[in-house]
């Protein structure tokens, strides 16, 4: 089995808004989101990617969130559209990736794109 993510690089914490849909499924209606929980130990990491085209350079900030199986506390999987907080700054959980070490039950870590 893959050893943990070192605890000594998951020295941040996020708070989660987990999306619970919209109320009676129409697009106008408000999202409802739960209650935040704080999700310690966890990395984010800052992406700056760059989109040109023929008409202008587009600069799209994103980040990247690694939650940890052993160390992230707790550990779950995000839900896409939700939020997270962080730094004062709210983002959409826009990509949930899971990736497995040698035990196909349960992932190794996610990592979470954040728009």
């Amino acid at each position: 089995m893959a050893k943990p993510i070192p605890l000594k690089l998951l020295f941040h914490s996020v708070d989660y808004h987990e999306y619970k849909g919209s109320d009676d499924g129409w697009d106008g209606d408000p999202d409802s989101y739960a209650e935040a929980i704080t999700i310690e130990n966890v990395r984010v990491e800052p992406i700056t990617l760059i989109a040109r085209n023929n008409v202008r350079d587009d600069t799209e900030g994103q980040s990247v969130v690694f939650i940890d199986r052993t160390n992230s506390k707790p550990f779950r999987k995000p839900v896409e559209r939700s939020k997270m907080s962080f730094n004062g700054i709210d983002y959409e959980v826009n990509n949930v990736k899971a990736y497995y070490d040698e035990n196909p039950d349960q992932p190794h870590h996610y990592e979470v794109i954040l728009k």
